[in-house]
């Protein structure tokens, strides 16, 4: 199932989602080379708008992969607690901060990168 939790950043509310991953999608990105990063992930924490009361589970902004247990939680809970203080703008600020060996991001996020105005 995994593990969620709701914030909000002012009148903005956001759920992050962590998943563990399957052996099916384990095995799929390992053979058929579906996966951009150095490793094949364990785990994906995925970000997504309510909009409306509705979360769009099709189309996160951020989504996140990750080597192991411990990593995820990690940054689920940096995550949590970053877009809670000081907001969505900081949080994207301080993507840059991963360790590519064990941490990967991708997905459509730059909706949110111009809507904060940071490039």
């Amino acid at each position: 199932m995994g593990v969620f939790a709701n914030i909000s950043d002012g009148s903005d509310v956001y759920t992050l989602r962590l998943v563990k991953w399957g052996i099916i999608r384990k095995v799929y990105a390992k053979f058929i080379k579906v996966s951009p990063f150095m490793f094949i992930p364990s785990y994906e924490l995925a970000i997504y708008m309510r909009k409306d009361g509705v979360i769009e589970y099709n189309n996160p902004y951020f989504v996140f992969h990750f080597a192991d247990k411990e990593i995820a939680e990690t940054r689920m809970n940096w995550a949590k607690e970053l877009i809670e203080t000081e907001g969505m703008k900081s949080f994207i600020i301080n993507l840059r901060n991963f360790d590519l060996k064990r941490e990967g991001i991708y997905s459509g996020f730059t909706e949110y990168i111009e809507r904060c105005g940071i490039f």
